[in-house]
């Protein structure tokens, strides 16, 4: 899947990340899908959720996909003092150098709840079909 892999590559990247262990779990506070709900209000470190968006199938040879094309969402809320735009270009480097496309930038947003500097960014990246038996 690639949101898992996603949330590896990110968690063992050189991002200034948090340490924030969950159930004795470093998880640098990344994750995929969904936030525990005992951290959706919290405001002491960056938090990154990943989500999928979609799946289409693509580039065609002899009328059949030999691509997957997979579209995801990174949402990101900062904690205080963080200079979010060195993350993100640091990020978005990252992420270019594993075969990644940013396709949209929702731009930066205040969330009401958390009172952080929030953003939305859209990748897509093209997987090989699969070599069946």
């Amino acid at each position: 899947m690639v949101i898992k892999e996603l949330e590896y590559l990110i968690k063992r990247s050189d991002l200034p990340l948090d340490s924030l262990e969950i159930n004795d779990e470093e998880t640098h506070g990344v994750f995929s899908y969904r936030v525990p709900s005992e951290l959706v209000e919290r405001d002491d470190f960056t938090l990154i959720l990943l989500n999928d968006i979609r799946s289409l199938h693509d580039e065609y040879g002899g009328d059949h996909a030999t691509q997957l094309l997979k579209r995801f969402q990174i949402q990101i809320w900062y904690k205080r003092n963080v200079d979010a735009d060195l993350f993100e270009w640091k990020l978005h480097e990252l992420l270019e150098s594993h075969g990644f496309r940013e396709i949209e930038n929702l731009g930066h947003d205040v969330d009401e709840e958390t009172n952080q500097l929030k953003v939305e960014l859209r990748y897509e990246i093209n997987i090989n079909k699969p070599t069946l038996y």
